[in-house]
């Protein structure tokens, strides 16, 4: 089965034809194919490809059962459908080896032909996706393959439109690259372009994704929390099937941050979560998506949950010293100038903690980065908030 694929993006092509009819004389009671304006959406597709071009006319011309269209060699026209007379569509393939540029087609309306300059255009790069649709409310791995690309890891990135969420994404090799994408539950159902940007350089799938009519989404209750709050929650589903393995995670901007823990999690059934959250001190204040995993699926609640600022807790704080040293050597006379600045500042340690202090330490760390430290060979992969920093004021002299 092949599946429908157009590349690059491009403008609509409008093609004006003016034409009488064959006698010579106009018809007053009838528009004839020859007086309208016809536009192609798409006219550019890929090599090797199958897809829909609609046609469009600016006054009904089309005519049911006597309406064709020829691309040129090289390019198959498998069906049209004349919807009415303003629209029509024509399924197409084009041959692996179809000659690559801008080719004049032929519209014919009741043996009238009206012949269309520049109206379609094949390149070489396309690309297809797999699974090519997912449900409202549903988080999805997709597979994007793609012909005669050139992707690269860090420089291409996909979009597939308003309300579909990348939540990650890689390059494989430079014709193939791979995408989890979370569909909001409020998404508007129907087919969708994907584009594939490099750059400024454009590739798109016309019509390439399918957000479903079918609803998977759940609701996190309670919505917002303050930080260092430990919480009840509880997760309502519709049509899910959460098992005694699933993962809830909160994803801010970055991915996916650690700074709220989850302390229990029990499934009670298919459609409700029961369990505990614990906010750290210094949890990233604001909206929150919350994605849920079970078995192969997962879904994802859009601004889910809120953390909202709480003032510091001076109960359990650590007092940080410091001085700055500032000295200007005068060029003309070697001069020093010299000045010294102290400083005072509380730190507030996180709650809970992230990561494992080192030994013989135990709890929070004390965040003393005094010293010379080597050059970690990788980020550390541990998403973890820094600690934060609270004005000594007038608690502190020297």
């Amino acid at each position: 089965m092949r599946l429908t694929t157009l590349t690059l993006l491009a403008p609509l092509a409008i093609f004006a034809a003016c034409k009488g009819n064959s006698s010579g004389e106009t018809d007053t009671n009838q528009v004839q194919p020859g007086d309208a304006q016809f536009d192609l959406a798409p006219n550019v597709g890929g090599q090797g490809t199958t897809m829909d071009v609609k046609l469009h006319a600016d006054r009904s011309a089309f005519r049911f059962g006597d309406t064709a269209l020829d691309l040129g060699a090289g390019i198959t026209i498998d069906a049209i459908t004349v919807q009415d007379g303003y629209n029509a569509v024509a399924q197409i393939t084009i041959d692996p080896d179809a000659a690559l540029g801008d080719r004049d087609a032929a519209l014919t309306i009741e043996g009238d032909e009206t012949d269309l300059t520049n109206a379609f255009s094949v390149v070489a790069e396309s690309f297809v996706i797999d699974p090519a649709s997912a449900k409202m409310g549903q988080t999805v791995q997709v597979a994007i393959v793609g012909t005669s690309t050139d992707w690269q890891e860090g420089y291409t990135w996909p979009g597939f439109g308003d309300d579909v969420d990348i939540l990650d994404f890689s390059v494989l090799s430079p014709t193939l690259a791979q995408a989890r994408v979370a569909v909001h539950p409020d998404a508007r159902p129907g087919p969708r372009d994907v584009a594939m940007e490099d750059g400024p350089h454009v590739t798109t799938l016309y019509d390439g994704f399918t957000v479903d009519r079918a609803v998977i989404t759940a609701e996190f209750d309670p919505p917002q929390g303050y930080q260092g709050d430990t919480l009840e929650f509880t997760i309502h589903g519709l049509d899910t099937d959460f098992v005694d393995s699933t993962d809830v995670q909160f994803w801010d901007d970055s991915g996916w941050n650690q700074d709220i823990e989850i302390t229990e999690l029990d499934v009670l059934d298919a459609t409700t979560i029961y369990g505990k959250v614990h906010l750290s001190n210094a949890a990233r204040i604001g909206m929150r998506d919350i994605l849920i995993s079970y078995n192969d699926e997962s879904v994802l609640i859009p601004d889910g949950f809120e953390v909202l600022d709480a003032p510091p807790d001076l109960s359990d704080i650590y007092v940080g010293l410091g001085f700055d040293v500032d000295r200007v050597i005068s060029n003309d006379d070697g001069h020093i100038d010299e000045s010294v600045s102290a400083y005072a500042y509380f730190l507030v340690p996180l709650d809970p903690p992230c990561g494992s202090p080192p030994p013989p330490a135990q709890g929070p760390m004390p965040y003393d980065q005094n010293g010379v430290f080597p050059v970690p060979p990788q980020p550390d992969p541990e998403d973890c908030p820094n600690p934060e920093t609270v004005s000594a004021g007038d608690y502190v002299w020297f």
